[in-house]
């Protein structure tokens, strides 16, 4: 059943400091996700903190988005927005 039909609002959910944000679909969040965890573990791993019991365990799963539709579209701009790729050269938009 897509998205559109079912009515369903999805979100990436990281689990541990229990931040939400919005999605656009199901298989956006899935990519938002695999991409925060591979960021979270490079990063462990280049701190040397991957195998350290104090490291925070921090996972992001798809969610169902738990509040209105009205804040799903409210915060879906800045969601794409955080989620997209950087480019390594500042832009003259990025630049301050």
């Amino acid at each position: 059943m897509s998205e559109k039909k079912s009515g369903w609002l999805w979100c990436v959910h990281t689990i541990g400091p229990d931040e939400v944000e919005p999605a656009p679909d199901f298989a956006t969040a899935w990519r938002w996700c695999e991409t925060v965890n591979r960021q979270v573990m490079e990063y462990a791993q280049a701190a040397g903190l991957a195998d350290d019991p104090d490291w925070p365990q921090v996972v992001s799963v798809p969610a169902l988005w738990p509040w209105s539709a009205d804040r799903h579209a409210e915060a879906l701009p800045a969601a794409i927005i955080n989620f997209s790729p950087r480019s390594a050269t500042p832009t003259s938009e990025t630049a301050a």
